[in-house]
């Protein structure tokens, strides 16, 4: 139990929608990635074709956020743009990140 939330591996009941977004930024070499949520979001999957994350298939409490690190998979001497997205297992919506 997290925060009087119950996470025992199952999902806790699909919603439409929990509200995640994804910001990201520039920094050390990859991005700085935000992962905020409205509602309890549980094991969010991040997904960047080509990155590795610093953490994965974690769980937010309503309105917590929590910065990852994404840096690419391959070295190259320019930094590849990053595309992709997150999903909630308790979710049915998957959300696209945004560079700033």
């Amino acid at each position: 139990c997290r925060d009087g939330f119950s996470v025992c591996g199952c999902a806790s009941g699909r919603e439409l929608d929990v509200g995640l977004s994804l910001t990201a930024r520039q920094a050390h070499g990859g991005y700085e990635v935000t992962v905020s949520t409205r509602r309890f979001a549980q094991s969010v999957h991040l997904d960047f074709g080509g990155f590795e994350c610093s953490d994965n298939y974690f769980h937010l409490a309503p309105g917590e956020s929590r910065m990852v690190h994404a840096t690419p998979r391959v070295a190259t001497n320019e930094l590849p743009p990053l595309r992709g997205s997150a999903r909630a297992l308790n979710s049915e919506a998957a959300v696209k990140v945004v560079v700033a």
